[in-house]
């Protein structure tokens, strides 16, 4: 799980880092955390990270720059990626509650921060996505939760599989044959004994190969061309 944490006052900053390294240190969920002062450092990265967690106001920022509000930013990120974003927002401002309803803010922290609402958040929030579109993956001792859209593909070798992304991957102990199931789904196919891929990734493929939209390309059974060719279609309707 990604987590951006956007606040214009480095105090506040400042207090949810040490809150947020001291759960991660207590915690086997693999979890990474950024910082932001403004939302406009945040518009380039918005595919990185699964939760927000907003100042709603951004009052010093916003005078000098005209910096959008929280509840702004919350409502472009809901207009551009729908519910698959979730945003908690801090707060001096306890009222805030019908338009964090607007934009169905998962919920608020008031001001000051208390540790433990940070904690419950965190965890209520975990333990919400693990049975939807989350997939709980063990690496050696951790514990990942991974936003199943952000799989690009799965690949077997010997007795490890690996689950590739973007521009990364994980190795984890576990069958490919076990995950089949799991994400089928969510659109996902397996095309060859070696691979399960993603069909809403997929750019453009013929009886042999799949390019998907990072510039991969994943080896086809042709016998199942056909079935992949259904797969496409239903997973890709506009």
């Amino acid at each position: 799980m990604r987590i951006a944490v956007c606040d214009d006052n480095r105090i506040i900053l400042d207090e949810i880092s040490a809150m947020l390294d001291e759960y991660l240190e207590n915690s086997k969920v693999k979890i990474s955390y950024s910082c932001f002062k403004s939302y406009r450092d945040i518009s380039d990265s918005i595919d990185d990270f699964d939760l927000f967690l907003l100042d709603y106001r951004m009052d010093d920022y916003s005078a000098k720059s005209n910096e959008p509000s929280g509840m702004e930013f919350a409502k472009s990120l809901r207009e551009k990626y729908g519910n698959s974003k979730t945003v908690i927002f801090i707060t001096a401002y306890p009222e805030i509650v019908y338009d964090a309803f607007e934009v169905r803010a998962y919920r608020f922290i008031p001001k000051p921060i208390i540790k433990e609402k940070v904690f419950r958040a965190i965890d209520d929030y975990l333990a919400s996505h693990t049975d939807t579109d989350m997939l709980l993956v063990k690496t050696n001792d951790e514990v990942n939760v991974i936003n199943i859209n952000d799989i690009y593909y799965l690949e077997v070798s010997r007795k490890d599989t690996f689950i590739y992304f973007k521009d990364s991957c994980i190795k984890c102990r576990r069958t490919i044959t076990s995950f089949e199931k799991e994400l089928e789904t969510y659109g996902f196919m397996r095309v060859h004994r070696s691979f399960i891929i993603n069909t809403r990734r997929i750019v453009s493929f013929d009886t042999r190969t799949a390019k998907l939209d990072n510039g991969e390309k994943i080896f086809i059974s042709q016998k199942k061309y056909p079935e992949l060719c259904e797969a496409y279609l239903k997973n890709n309707k506009k």
